[in-house]
This record gives structure tokens, C-alpha cells and sequence, in this order.
């Protein structure tokens, strides 16, 4: 049964990799490769050595499920101060392929027959830092690993042993599976790997979870930047948020001044020129003043992440009168029913979903997707990244009173733009949906929607959409379709969930539960 479930997880993967590396604009990022190299740089006498989980980048296929990586604190010297040595000078180990000479189609075949090389790599943690929290706008987790002298040895031999390019594939020979290897390899244990090996797996295998510490963060700088100028900052160095920097407190001013100068040294966002008026101004404000801003980047904070897997039971009633219950089962990352937590708040992905029904003695499918991702990052610039939606599978359609799953490949784009701090969002999605049809041998169904979201906190949440549904082949075939949900998660792993949706002759409402577990 296990072997046929990560088959299954496997094949979803592998089709949803090679769909949206054909997609999006962020497919599978050619990463700077540092070729082997001994590790001459760390001692053995270390301070600390912590698993760092940089969270999950939904975007892109290499990043989906987040990555893993190993991290080196030195002992403290004469010229590190009191606070040690700043984390951006610590010594990361990081197991990744070599993609320098293959182009993005190559580098996705290669990736999942496994015959990419990959290998260990020494590198200062602040290009990592650079990488996920400053580019990729992701954050990072840093767990302490308890380890004894003789252990602190050992495991530099291990991975010293290992530094040597192998076989390297996105589903079982990857970062996850080659840093526990390590691990219980330093602690006397073997890994057992799996088909399918995820980063999250890491952080909750049961013999490396005892042995790691409380968690240290390294947030976002969007959400560093939203800590000073407030959630309604917008992922991007605006002039919009200038005028409010006369407001700031000397603490303010240092951090921001941190944050712009370290976007400012990667290039990653050019600062107009206005804007470095502005920077020189905040540098002359904080002149001669006294900060309490500490030297670390590092935050306590806790961490937590719901399982991959959700089943929910819901009572359903329509307007006949008709009672029922609805089944939903899903296999995937994230949605946005899920608590928010350590997840991008805007990218939900599912691998499998399927939602069945069963009513008057009688079982019908009414959702079947074997992908499902929807993109909903809100900016309110006009030429930014788009909304955007890529599936495959089918839904229920009320063309001429028939009620029809359709099945094909759908995909929308759009925008969205937000307001009220972000807590208040609307989606303009214009979608296509080509799917099979007795009539043809393909048809397509058109649909504009309309979304709005409501995200006053972050275990209450609302999203209402009106789509108008437009069948291809017979243009006078359409309606309107209303649908609302009032998501209320209490807790990490559980939700409650009432949904209306209404068209044409049809009115549903579905009330009950929906829990996320493991398997």
C-alpha cells in the first residue's frame, strides 16, 4: 500500500513539474554552482551546526516542497564582539546539481531520470540568505542539532566522504534525502529512503527531530520590510513608501537602511533614484544617534506546518430540500483553507484533489483534479507578475440543465490587486478550460471571475467569486455562478468550512470539517 501511494505521489509530481516548467517564468532557476571543495573551512571544535529548511517556493518545481540544507556557526573569536560571529559569515554545506551546462527542458529530463550530478558545496551562508529571503522572498529556518564532540567529527568525515558528484533526481536523490543520510549516518542509525523524499520529512523523521533544538527564523525581507512600514508594503522598493519614513523611530530608520542596502548589493531590485535620495536622507538622520536594532538577524519564533494530506467530511443540502454528505480528499502543499504558516500566503497547490458526493443512495464525482495550482500574489503594480491558474481534471458545468463533469487541461490568468493592508484582496482571472466533448473532439469553456478575498486574521478567512461560464460550441450556453467560502482553522491541522455556491435552478450549501494529516 505504501509503495503504490509514493508511486502515485510520484507520477503527480512528475506531471506537474513538467507542466508548469513549461509555464511559468520561474521555472527551475539555473542556481550558481561552486564545484566541490574540501571542507578545510570548518572545524571541528564548531559552535553549532544547525538543519536549515528555507520554506517552500511553490512557483518553481525545484523549490515546491522547500529545500535543506546544513549550517556551521564557528566558535566565537577575538574579533566577533559579544554576539559572535554574525550569521552572514557562517559556513553552509548544501547538497545540490550541477545545472551549469543544460538548458531548462535538458535540466527537467535529467532531473527526474536522475542523470543530473550533484554533490556537496561549501559556500558562506549569506549568499544562501541572499538567495531565499532576499530574492526568493522566502523564509528560512535554522534548527540546532544536538551533537557530541566525537559526533562534530564524524559528520565533517561524512560529508567529506561524500564530496564526490553522483546521481542526483528531483524525487528521491535530492537535498532532503542526502542530508538525512548524513544525519543518521553521524548518530548511528541508517536511512530508509523512500520513492518519494520531501524537506519537511527531514524536520519530522523521529530520530533527527530528537535531537534538534527550538528554531531560530530568518524572515522575508518583504516581511522584514512590512515589520517597519506596515503589512500594506507591496514587494518592492516603491517611492509610495517613503513618506511614511518621517514617521519612523531611530530603530526603524537602521533596519530599513539594512534591508535597502542589502537589496541594493544583489542587484535584485533597482533603486530609483528618488529612492536613494531617500536612503541618504534616513543615513543622515541616523548619523551620530544611538540604536538598540540588534546585530543578529536572528529571530525566535515557532514553527509549525500542517500535513500533506486532507480529508474532509461536509453535510450538503441543496435547494430542494435534498440532504447528503460530500468527501474531499486531497494530496498536495498548500490551499487556502490551510492555516498560514510557514507557506507562501498566496500559492496553493494541490497534486490530487477529488470531491465526491453522496446523496439519495445515489455517488457522484463532482471535482476530479490530478493538478491544481492557483497563483494570487497581490500587487498593486500595473506591470508586475500576473494571477495566474494552471490544472488538469474537471468540474461539474450547468450548460442547457445538464450537470456535466468536463475534464481537461485548465488554465487563467490575471490580476490582483489589494487593499486595506493586504488583508483585503480581488482576483481578475480570465480562464480557458479545453475539455472533451461527444460533440467535438475538443471543446473549450470560457471563464471570467471575479474573486475577492477577506483575511481580517489568520485563522478567519472569506472568498467570494462570480465566474460566468461560456461553452465554445454553443455560445447561448452559459450562466453565472456564485460561490462563497468562510474558512475558520482551529488549528494547524483542522478547519471549519462552510460553502454557497449557487447557478441557474441550482443552490448547494456544504457545512463541516476538513483535517489535514499525515501518510
Amino acid at each position: 500500500m505504501q509503495n503504490n501511494r509514493n508511486q502515485a505521489t510520484f507520477f503527480l509530481v512528475w506531471l506537474w513539474v513538467l507542466l508548469v516548467s513549461f509555464s511559468s517564468t520561474n521555472t527551475l532557476k539555473a542556481k550558481e554552482y561552486i564545484h566541490p571543495e574540501p571542507l578545510d573551512l570548518i572545524s571541528t571544535d564548531f559552535k553549532q551546526m544547525y538543519v536549515v529548511f528555507a520554506g517552500p517556493y511553490p512557483a518553481s518545481p525545484s523549490s515546491a516542497f522547500g529545500h535543506i540544507l546544513l549550517v556551521f556557526e564557528p566558535n566565537n573569536d577575538e574579533s566577533s564582539g559579544e554576539g559572535g560571529v554574525s550569521p552572514h559569515l557562517w559556513t553552509a554545506v548544501n547538497y545540490a546539481a550541477d545545472v551549469d551546462n543544460h538548458g531548462p527542458v535538458e535540466m527537467l529530463w535529467f532531473g527526474l531520470t536522475g542523470q543530473l550530478q550533484g554533490s556537496f558545496e561549501v559556500l558562506p551562508f549569506y549568499k544562501k540568505i541572499r538567495e531565499y529571503s532576499y530574492i526568493d522572498a522566502r523564509e528560512i529556518w535554522l534548527f540546532p542539532v544536538q551533537l557530541n564532540g566525537s559526533e562534530k567529527v564524524k559528520i565533517l568525515d561524512i560529508i567529506q566522504s561524500r564530496n564526490i558528484p553522483k546521481a542526483y533526481r528531483f524525487t528521491d536523490k535530492n537535498c532532503a534525502t542526502e542530508v538525512a543520510d548524513v544525519l543518521l549516518e553521524t548518530i548511528g542509525e541508517k536511512y530508509d529512503r523512500q520513492i518519494f523524499g520531501l524537506p519537511q520529512d527531514i524536520i519530522e523523521h523521529k530520530t533527527i527531530k530528537n535531537r534538534l533544538g527550538s528554531p531560530l527564523l530568518i524572515p522575508s525581507y518583504n516581511d522584514q520590510m512590512a515589520d517597519i512600514l506596515g503589512p500594506s508594503f507591496d514587494q518592492g522598493i516603491a517611492d509610495s513608501m517613503w513618506p511614511t519614513s518621517d514617521k519612523l523611530t531611530t530603530d526603524e530608520k537602521v533596519q530599513l537602511l539594512k534591508i535597502t542596502e542589502w537589496l541594493s548589493a544583489i542587484n535584485n531590485e533597482a533603486i530609483p533614484e528618488d529612492t536613494e535620495k531617500n536612503i541618504r536622507k534616513l543615513r543622515m538622520d541616523v548619523l551620530g544617534k544611538s540604536s538598540s536594532v540588534p546585530t543578529s538577524i536572528l529571530r525566535k519564533a515557532d514553527f509549525s506546518m500542517h500535513k500533506p494530506t486532507r480529508v474532509g467530511f461536509l453535510g450538503h443540502i441543496i435547494g430542494t430540500g435534498s440532504f447528503g454528505t460530500d468527501m474531499d480528499i486531497r494530496l498536495g502543499l498548500h490551499d487556502f483553507i490551510d492555516y498560514q504558516s510557514v507557506y507562501p500566503r498566496f500559492d496553493y497547490l494541490n497534486f490530487l484533489h477529488i470531491r465526491s458526493r453522496f446523496q439519495e443512495n445515489q455517488f457522484s464525482v463532482e471535482e476530479f483534479w490530478l493538478l491544481k495550482q492557483e497563483s494570487r500574489f497581490p500587487t498593486n503594480e500595473l506591470f508586475s507578475f500576473p494571477a495566474w491558474d494552471l490544472a488538469i481534471g474537471g468540474t461539474r458545468y450547468n450548460f442547457n440543465s445538464s450537470f456535466k463533469l468536463r475534464a481537461g487541461i485548465f488554465s487563467g490568468v490575471g490580476k490582483t490587486v489589494s487593499y486595506l493592508n493586504n488583508k483585503v484582496h480581488s482576483s481578475f482571472i480570465l480562464g480557458t478550460h479545453f475539455v472533451a466533448s461527444n460533440k467535438t473532439i475538443l471543446d473549450a469553456i470560457i471563464q471570467p471571475k471575479i474573486e475577492q478575498y477577506i483575511t481580517p486574521f489568520k485563522r478567519f478567512r472569506v472568498v467570494a467569486k462570480v465566474s460566468n461560464p461560456i461553452l465554445i460550441s454553443d455560445f447561448n450556453s452559459r450562466y453565472l455562478l456564485y460561490e462563497a467560502s468562510l474558512v475558520v482553522n482551529l488549528g494547524i491541522n483542522s478547519s471549519f468550512i462552510v460553502d454557497y455556491s449557487k447557478h441557474k435552478e441550482l443552490t448547494s450549501l456544504r457545512v463541516g470539517m476538513k483535517f489535514n494529516i499525515g501518510i
